[in-house]
């Protein structure tokens, strides 16, 4: 039980971990778009 319950503690850990990439990257992806759009919008 108490090996189990390590386990499955790491895999939260690993998929909070995952998860937390991913947002990040779709974030930067998003305010990267949005400042090249700004910077089209500027330069027009």
């Amino acid at each position: 039980m108490l090996k189990f319950s390590k386990i499955s503690f790491m895999e939260k850990k690993f998929i909070k971990q995952v998860l937390a990439t991913f947002f990040i990257f779709l974030f930067s992806a998003l305010m990267s778009r949005a400042f090249s759009g700004e910077l089209v919008k500027l330069i027009q």
